[in-house]
């Protein structure tokens, strides 16, 4: 990861991170004076709400400035092909009179050519229509990552109808990212992992969902956009599901004693784990035709968003689990 992300800031006080900004001074006062520059120096190709209070509307106008200014000056400090700036407001309060919802403004700077100025590739404001912090946040980070979609086609339009063809070659019309209408939100719930009694009921409730990885790199697909989150109940009664399990003659308690809680999905708050599997399990496709195990790194970018989440977390456990050599309470071997 090293090779392609440099680092970032984050300056919640502006006055006071100078230091931090890459840009030094004159960053700062550009920083700081952006609420003092006129429309005439915003890009007039981004609309604001028009049903917000005008103390809003002058706050995003400062943010437009601010993460233009930002991601300006990153890219030409940090000599990177790109720099991601954001700036804007998740909740659940609000500093301007009259905003009730949140907002973020996105800004990516880049060069076209390499040897070329840097200017801003994309930009544009994300509204959210509530002030949950969590859900804004992930709001933004997703919209971000589309934005850098839109910037990489202004800077290389080649490499995005490569990434357009693999995914057509895949099988999938999907775009990376997109949520569909079934997709939640995964909330890890770190404050109920210590609570022995809410852990029982959760091991054993037959709704309860999995990430099913086998070996350290590779999780259970239903699709390519979408993985199989096999419950409980399915994992003792379907055949091709509970074969998995036996792998080797592996006891089937240990296995499922040894999941991992990831947290809970949507509004139902339906526990979810991360099933850990031998690297030789063999999903039988005569029985089961409807999952796949492929490779998690290849394959995430395509997964919707939550999807992506669980992937990843999950995976993260199972290397982490593998190569950490004392217990994460003690500290003992």
């Amino acid at each position: 990861s090293s090779k392609v992300f440099f680092g970032s800031t984050i300056a919640y006080n502006t006055k006071k991170s100078g230091p931090l900004l890459c840009g030094g001074e004159e960053l700062l006062d550009q920083l700081l004076n952006a609420s003092n520059q006129t429309d005439a120096d915003l890009n007039n190709d981004i609309e604001i709400q028009a049903d917000l209070s005008e103390e809003t509307k002058q706050y995003i106008k400062t943010k437009i400035n601010w993460t233009r200014d930002a991601a300006l000056s990153y890219c030409n400090h940090m000599s990177t092909d790109f720099a991601i700036a954001e700036g804007g407001a998740t909740g659940p309060t609000f500093h301007p009179k009259g905003m009730t919802t949140g907002f973020a403004v996105l800004a990516v700077a880049g060069r076209r050519e390499k040897g070329e100025s840097v200017e801003i590739l994309a930009q544009k404001v994300v509204y959210s229509s509530h002030a949950d912090r969590e859900g804004n946040m992930r709001l933004y980070a997703d919209a971000a990552a589309e934005l850098c979609l839109e910037a990489m086609a202004v800077a290389n339009p080649s490499a995005v109808l490569e990434v357009q063809t693999a995914k057509s070659a895949s099988g999938s019309d999907i775009v990376v990212g997109e949520t569909t209408e079934d997709d939640v939100i995964l909330d890890r719930s770190s404050h109920l992992r210590s609570d022995a009694a809410v852990m029982k009921d959760y091991y054993q409730r037959k709704d309860a969902q999995h990430v099913a990885l086998r070996g350290t790199d590779e999780v259970l697909f239903a699709s390519p956009n979408k993985l199989a989150l096999p419950t409980l109940q399915s994992l003792n009664e379907d055949a091709a599901l509970a074969a998995l399990l036996e792998t080797d003659g592996t006891n089937v308690e240990k296995v499922l004693d040894n999941r991992v809680f990831l947290g809970r999905l949507g509004t139902s708050q339906t526990p979810i784990f991360a099933l850990f599997l031998p690297a030789n399990a063999n999903l039988d496709s005569n029985i089961n035709q409807n999952s796949y195990f492929d490779r998690t790194r290849p394959r995430a970018p395509f997964l919707t968003p939550t999807h992506n989440e669980l992937a990843l977390t999950a995976t993260a456990y199972v290397n982490w689990q593998k190569t950490h050599q004392f217990c994460n309470v003690s500290g003992s071997p």
